[in-house]
């Protein structure tokens, strides 16, 4: 296979990489994807921690007292494009069938947030609005026109006292909310697509101009590097040409964002997806449950902190404690493993337990969303760990796994603090805590012929599997993705 990769050198050197990384990965096609075992879902008290309100009422002052002194960064991963919310809308063009979704588009169009846009556009252009089953067609058309091709943070996405919200301009208002410090001064990291930076540059800074003058917002965007990007295969896992000479490379999934994360200079850094942004009349709500999240995190991060300072001479008795607080607090079940070792083996292995990178991630009762949740998984021989994971890593053909995920009781929102620097105040590199086995690989359609892509292990999955993680409870209202774009009708978006 190598050999055969040597007529695309200069393709795959265009690209970043080198023979050998594509080689391997497609060694990576040729084993599939690795099934994560799970054990066990987590659920309350068994890996999912419920706060009593004095404990939320600690960790929000905690964080509070934090933020006032320290950095922090909210950090948003927003490259993802706006297509798959519009998908039934394209269908309907191409088949002209009025399903359920079209017919609510019609009756409730008048509700959306971008509706006063669209209108303008289509009086412009002189097709009737609202639409009604006669220019039905035009005014889908005009919908897709304007804002199918966008990215999802500059759809209109809430109506507020000023006008239509875009996401791009609801983070900003969620990071005065929780991520800014007592001096007005907030911080916040957008993942973009390139070829829209300037229109999201144009979004934010109209919306700090016209709202947040009084304030520092210090804004950065960054892309995912290209050479995180992976070979296309087919269906026998041979590369798959783009055209003559040339290998047709994907994105390696959000995954690859972890080398951006890697990059913020910040203690810490709160983690949200782009859509998952909720009306101004939530906005407060939303903000308590970050910063008790941020609270608890903290707890956590000085007893870790306490317990290494002691790991030197701790003695049988207070390594089994930590051992206690390690299943108890961060989702590392090590009993079974360190039966019969000795005292200074114990000590060693709990320098490694113990010295990681922190997150603290929102779980929300499982309502029937699709995707990824909690689970209790076997890492390695005698040790269980906590770890989030979508379905795309569980063997659907198992039914001992499956009966496991039928009995989750929470699912992942993506609601995540993070804490990423040691004792001594300095960086973990977070490369050296990705579970690299936990990649997938996804079915794809290129030119009408089905392709295999590779995706990196999650950001949230995968990427940091080797951290130190605890999973709470968090309310409902903190959980308002956006699919499709009737999710908007929907309470926690809808409201003027």
């Amino acid at each position: 296979m190598a050999n055969y990769l040597d007529k695309y050198r200069q393709s795959i050197c265009n690209h970043g990489l080198n023979v050998d990384q594509v080689y391997q990965q497609i060694r990576m096609f040729e084993r599939g994807t690795q099934f994560t075992k799970i054990v066990a879902p987590a659920t309350p008290r068994n890996g999912i921690k419920m706060l009593s309100d004095a404990e939320t009422r600690s960790f929000e002052s905690l964080y509070q007292d934090f933020s006032s002194r320290e950095r922090v960064v909210k950090f948003v991963p927003a490259s993802g494009a706006a297509s798959r919310m519009f998908q039934f809308l394209h269908q309907f063009l191409a088949d002209g069938v009025v399903t359920d979704e079209i017919d609510r588009f019609l009756s409730q169009q008048q509700e959306f947030p971008f509706q006063e846009k669209l209108a303008h556009a289509c009086e412009k252009d002189e097709i009737p609005f609202p639409a009604n089953t006669d220019n039905l067609k035009a005014v889908v058309q005009k919908t897709l026109d304007l804002f199918g091709n966008l990215p999802k943070g500059l759809v209109p996405f809430h109506h507020t006292p000023h006008g239509p919200s875009t996401p791009f301009e609801d983070h900003l208002a969620e990071a005065t909310a929780y991520a800014s410090r007592s001096e007005g001064t907030a911080s916040l990291h957008f993942t973009v697509a390139p070829n829209f930076k300037a229109e999201i540059n144009n979004c934010l800074n109209q919306s700090i101009k016209s709202h947040y003058s009084h304030m520092d917002l210090q804004i950065e965007l960054s892309f995912q590097d290209h050479t995180s990007d992976t070979v296309a295969v087919d269906e026998d896992n041979r590369p798959v040409e783009h055209k003559a000479g040339q290998l047709l490379f994907r994105p390696g999934g959000h995954g690859a964002l972890i080398e951006n994360l890697n990059k913020i200079d910040a203690p810490l850094i709160f983690i949200k997806n782009i859509d998952n942004v909720a009306a101004p009349q939530h906005l407060e709500a939303i903000a308590q449950n970050k910063r008790v999240l941020a609270g608890y995190a903290l707890s956590l991060q000085t007893r870790i902190f306490n317990f290494l300072d002691r790991l030197d001479d701790a003695d049988h008795s207070e390594c089994l404690a930590m051992v206690d607080f390690l299943k108890q607090e961060l989702g590392q079940d090590l009993t079974e493993a360190i039966q019969g070792w000795e005292l200074g083996k114990i000590r060693s292995f709990l320098l490694g337990r113990l010295n990681r990178p922190l997150r603290v991630c929102g779980m929300v009762r499982q309502e029937g969303q699709p995707g990824g949740g909690p689970f209790w998984v076997a890492e390695a021989p005698g040790i269980r760990s906590l770890q989030i994971v979508e379905m795309s890593q569980i063997d659907g053909n198992d039914p001992d796994a499956m009966q496991l995920v039928s009995a989750a009781t929470h699912f992942n929102p993506v609601d995540l603090v993070c804490l990423v620097r040691d004792r001594f105040g300095q960086r973990f590199d977070l490369s050296q805590f990705i579970d690299s086995q936990a990649y997938f690989i996804a079915k794809k359609s290129h030119q009408g012929s089905p392709i295999k892509a590779l995706e990196w292990p999650g950001l949230w999955n995968g990427a940091m599997a080797f951290w130190n993680t605890a999973f709470v409870e968090v309310p409902m209202i903190t959980f308002n993705p956006v699919k499709t774009v009737l999710d908007l009708l929907n309470p926690g978006h809808a409201g003027k």
